[in-house]
């Protein structure tokens, strides 16, 4: 017996305000670390501190609504969230993750030409690998790449859009999720180059009907956008250079449709390469 259609509304509401209820929860943890005068403010410590509460800010209100909306249904907590085998190969990962690259390229490609401008959240995170030594950068590297991948996929693919998919169709499930996902990194620079990327895993976790291939792909991006951040950051001296946006041309626009078109053949081969699904026929059932 196929569960039964979620009610869509709270699921809805929950994304669309999801950015708004973060930051709240996290301005009320940073008040309460700088009420205990532990730290000096306007330290690269104070700073990091910072970073991590507003990482945790995500975490609990990710748990918080997991636990409320899981508690409320019959199905396994694991069948809900997606933390299923994926029928996907494992071997695929290269393919996920070149796809991811190109929705990446895509979609700063689309940030270039509409806004033309740095993303403010963006900045903020490679200030923070910056002016981070030591034991701080695993402190980042944990948060961004291994913590928030997982959260971000639990939560939107997992959760959102697989309750999504039992109302609508398969790219209204996806363009939705996805465009929650890009509106929760803040400035519209980041959500507008994140939204194909998030298309792109949405994609992923509907073919495998999982969260982990796109998790793993996931989890592999951000630690590659860290290090990059890092060694920029080392080959700049520790001084920020080169803050300013490449100017668009049309030039990009040909670059774009390449990156697009390979794309399209990375879900070419996913959608070939997928293990079939078994499913009972009328032969199968008892007579």
């Amino acid at each position: 017996m196929p569960p039964a259609k979620p009610r869509i509304w709270p699921t809805i509401v929950f994304g669309a305000f999801f950015v708004p209820i973060t930051w709240s929860v996290s301005k009320l943890l940073w008040s309460v670390v700088r009420a205990s005068g532990l730290l000096e403010e306007g330290s690269a410590q104070s700073k990091t501190t910072r970073f991590v509460v507003q990482g945790l800010s995500f975490e609990l209100i990710c748990i918080a609504a997991l636990f409320y909306f899981i508690r409320r249904s019959r199905e396994a907590p694991g069948a809900q969230l997606g933390l299923t085998r994926s029928r996907l190969s494992l071997w695929l990962t290269p393919v996920i993750y070149f796809g991811a690259v190109g929705g990446a390229i895509v979609g700063g490609l689309i940030n270039l030409g509409l806004i033309g401008a740095r993303s403010p959240r963006v900045d903020e995170v490679q200030e923070q690998v910056r002016l981070a030594s030591g034991g701080e950068i695993w402190i980042i590297l944990l948060m961004v790449a291994v913590i928030a991948a997982f959260t971000e996929e639990l939560i939107f693919r997992g959760f959102i859009q697989a309750r999504l998919l039992r109302r609508f169709s398969p790219w209204v499930a996806i363009s939705l999720s996805s465009l929650f996902f890009a509106i929760t990194h803040g400035d519209i620079s980041y959500a507008i180059a994140v939204f194909p990327l998030g298309l792109w895993f949405g994609y992923v976790a509907y073919l495998s009907e999982s969260i982990w291939p796109s998790t793993v792909c996931h989890f592999i991006h951000n630690s590659f956008a860290v290090l990059i951040a890092l060694g920029s950051s080392e080959g700049q001296g520790g001084e920020g250079q080169g803050d300013q946006a490449p100017t668009f041309d049309a030039s990009f626009l040909l670059f774009g449709a390449i990156a697009l078109l390979f794309v399209w053949w990375m879900a070419r081969i996913l959608e070939k390469r997928q293990r079939p699904r078994v499913a009972l026929t009328s032969e199968h059932e008892p007579g």
